[in-house]
């Protein structure tokens, strides 16, 4: 029960277990339970004492989870990110096909369902937590001021979509002769709370422009306040 409620898939456990005392006679892994059935025997049973690794677990879940369509991840992280506060049914409904770009982005990322709590909370709510070690590593004079003036031209992308948004800050970080990095480390943090995600731009046209520019405005004057 704990497993099922931390979100390891039933197909990926009996994937697991299957392999703890038997192999198939090759280096296959991810196998369904018709074709465990059909390739099992007492032959292949190992006699030495099976290791139970929640690592490998983990791993082979997220092969299972990778392999679902968007539309399968979403039933299967409902019942996760509704009991969590972070959205309602009636709102999934409504917002479904923003809810399927979310879970495209988050797929490769997931090793157990509910780790769209903690890793995708950003997409649902304001009151996600900031990672303080990355906040504080990134959070200074030089980026502040790189985040304001990027903010203004933030602003003026249309159609707000990962393509143009990546296109306007290379062209911004090279009229100011800096690297790309130094402005994409600090707008990930600010933007997610978090060093780590899925890819920068496809966040931000997911988030959506207005949230997008109040979150970094919203940075910019807690800093801003605090250095006067």
């Amino acid at each position: 029960m704990t497993y099922r409620e931390q979100g390891f898939m039933p197909e990926a456990v009996v994937n697991f277990l299957a392999l703890l005392g038997w192999s198939p006679g090759d280096d296959k892994e991810i196998m369904d339970i018709t074709e465990i059935i059909d390739r099992f025997s007492l032959e292949r049973i190992n006699a030495a004492n099976a290791v139970f690794d929640v690592t490998k677990l983990e791993w082979m879940n997220g092969q299972y989870i990778y392999a679902l369509t968007d539309e399968q991840l979403l039933e299967r992280i409902k019942p996760y990110i509704i009991a969590a506060g972070l959205i309602t049914e009636d709102q999934i409904t409504k917002r479904r096909d923003w809810m399927l770009r979310v879970c495209h982005l988050m797929k490769p990322r997931l090793k157990v369902m509910s780790d769209i709590l903690d890793g995708a909370a950003f997409f649902f709510t304001e009151d996600y937590a900031y990672d303080e070690k990355a906040l504080q590593k990134h959070l200074n004079d030089t980026a502040v001021s790189l985040v304001r003036d990027f903010v203004q031209t933030l602003k003026t992308i249309e159609p707000f979509s990962a393509t143009e948004i990546e296109q306007t800050l290379r062209t911004f970080v090279n009229a100011k002769h800096i690297k790309a990095r130094e402005l994409i480390h600090p707008l990930r943090v600010f933007i997610t709370g978090r060093e780590g995600g899925p890819g920068l731009f496809e966040t931000f046209e997911v988030i959506g422009k207005e949230t997008c520019i109040n979150r970094l405005r919203k940075i910019v004057k807690q800093y801003e306040v605090h250095h006067e």
